[in-house]
């Protein structure tokens, strides 16, 4: 049993980038709504492992603010390409201070007001010293075709799940702080590079989430 509400939610994507941070804070499963998705906790700290993919972000932020209505600030954990104008090689670490929706264009009056770029708080990693950048999301790898188009938004990463997640939090007015590690560079070898390098990286980069997060539950 837990003496204490839950205040702070962690949000990581796959179980895989999860793993580190449970084992490096002890965290203990609580819930396992289906085979994809978990909680874990320990103390005031929550860590929600949601899926691939903005809409399951969303989803799992909503189901574990709904379960534990006393969170009041959210984190994200995660891997990130590196667009190549960026120079950011595997294993760097960024804090996230704007997303951006690259793969919803639609150039018609007003409509850009549907998906405006959202700001993050900086939080935790800002203050240990990390640098800002700026993330694109997207339901899928970036193509070149893509990137070229006029109106592509300026960033350095690009994810899979921040947009949502913001969105989300911006709606509710709850702080959100998000740490990336870069696992590729954005490009035609992404899927190759990400197979490469991503567990290469994840625990060095998971140490640093851990060592920021454990002030939360210190």
């Amino acid at each position: 049993m837990h003496s204490q509400s839950a205040s702070h939610l962690l949000l990581v994507a796959m179980r895989e980038e999860a793993q580190p941070l449970i084992s490096g804070m002890g965290l203990v499963e609580i819930a396992r709504p289906d085979p994809l998705r978990s909680l874990y906790r320990r103390g005031p700290l929550l860590l929600a492992i949601s899926g691939i993919g903005s809409h399951n972000m969303a989803a799992m932020a909503g189901l574990a603010l709904r379960e534990h209505p006393a969170i009041e600030s959210v984190a994200n954990f995660g891997s990130a390409g590196a667009y190549a104008a960026a120079r950011l090689p595997a294993g760097r670490l960024r804090c996230v201070e704007q997303v951006a929706k690259w793969d919803l264009n639609l150039p018609l009056a007003g409509m850009e007001g549907h998906y405006p770029p959202l700001r993050l708080s900086g939080g935790l990693p800002a203050e240990q010293g990390i640098p800002a950048c700026r993330c694109n999301s997207g339901c899928s790898f970036s193509t070149r075709e893509a990137r070229e188009r006029p109106g592509f938004p300026a960033a350095e990463l690009e994810d899979m799940e921040l947009y949502g997640l913001a969105s989300f939090c911006s709606l509710l007015g709850l702080p959100l702080w998000s740490l990336k590690f870069v696992s590729n560079q954005v490009g035609d070898t992404a899927l190759e590079e990400f197979s490469r390098e991503f567990r290469t990286h994840l625990h060095a980069a998971a140490d640093v989430c851990c060592g920021i997060a454990q002030r939360w539950i210190s």
